[in-house]
């Protein structure tokens, strides 16, 4: 894994202690962080994407965590998700915000599910062409909304070299 991402999962490491025993993964992709999730805690995940492809190859590499009933998929997207409030003890969305319309409403619908913290994760602009095939711009826009809004809830904000996190602890 490139320091990239490992530094943005030592980001997620410093938490987990706060995570809980119910944890939503918003935007399973490629399912980096729903495996990370998977290995460092021992809480139930549940995955949503409204990506079917991506959740149909969740299956298939996460089929025994789909067994032992410590992962459920869903398709869904960050804007709608189909939980009850405060249903999960935390929310993380990990390099997937970039895909969200509106990031206004993802922010709220994912502290409206989440008990204990919210946590973002995703790529600067200056990772466009590195790790992801986003461009520049369209990565600026998007950081600049989750930043704004986040800062609007007096969340941590931490920048790495190509990812910058949001850390929201709710009351």
């Amino acid at each position: 894994m490139p320091d990239a991402w490992n530094e943005a999962f030592n980001l997620i490491k410093d938490y987990l202690q706060y995570l809980g025993s119910r944890i939503i993964d918003v935007g399973t992709g490629f399912g980096t962080l729903t495996n990370f999730l998977l290995e460092n805690t021992y809480a139930e995940i549940v995955s949503i994407d409204p990506d079917e492809l991506a959740l149909q190859k969740a299956k298939i590499n996460f089929e025994k965590y789909i067994k032992q009933q410590r992962l459920k998929l869903y398709k869904a997207s960050g804007e709608n998700i189909p939980f009850a409030d405060k249903y999960f003890d935390s929310a993380i969305s990990m390099m997937s915000m970039h895909h969200v319309s509106n990031i206004s409403k993802g922010i709220r619908e994912m502290m409206r599910v989440s008990k204990k913290i919210l946590i973002i994760v995703d790529w600067k602009p200056n990772a466009a062409g590195v790790f992801n095939p986003h461009s520049a711009d369209e990565l600026k826009i998007k950081m600049s909304q989750v930043i704004s809004e986040m800062q609007k809830l007096q969340a941590s904000i931490v920048n790495g070299e190509y990812w910058y996190g949001c850390i929201l602890k709710l009351k």
